[in-house]
């Protein structure tokens, strides 16, 4: 029966990606702007280590497009703004910034400063 479980899991329609990104590439700005976002919305969530963004569907036309993102991350920096769309059109779903996950090359850092 396990079997069967899993298999459904596997096949199932309804997935998406995630990737995880360090807090490295978060400035104090921009931790401030998720901890607010995460006040307002039910797309971004806070845990000891980081965040859960989940990134908003778009379409085509509209997944580079900045005011956009702005609108449904308010507050959003620059740097923010960049992986984010970056995520999202390389196959992302959802970003895990998380205090032990590896840098990313070519994004802004800051450093592994404290989450809060």
């Amino acid at each position: 029966m396990l079997t069967t479980q899993i298999e459904a899991m596997a096949n199932h329609s309804d997935q998406y990606l995630t990737i995880a990104v360090s807090t490295g590439h978060l400035s104090h700005h921009a931790k401030r702007v998720l901890d607010n976002c995460c006040m307002r919305t039910d797309v971004i969530t806070k845990r000891e280590t980081g965040w859960f963004v989940k990134l908003y569907e778009c379409e085509e036309h509209e997944c580079q497009d900045k005011v956009i993102w702005q609108a449904r991350y308010p507050g959003i920096t620059d740097a923010m703004l960049e992986l984010f769309i970056s995520a999202y059109c390389a196959g992302f779903r959802m970003i895990e910034f998380d205090s032990d996950a590896i840098a990313l090359e070519g994004f802004e850092w800051y450093d592994s400063e404290t989450i809060s």
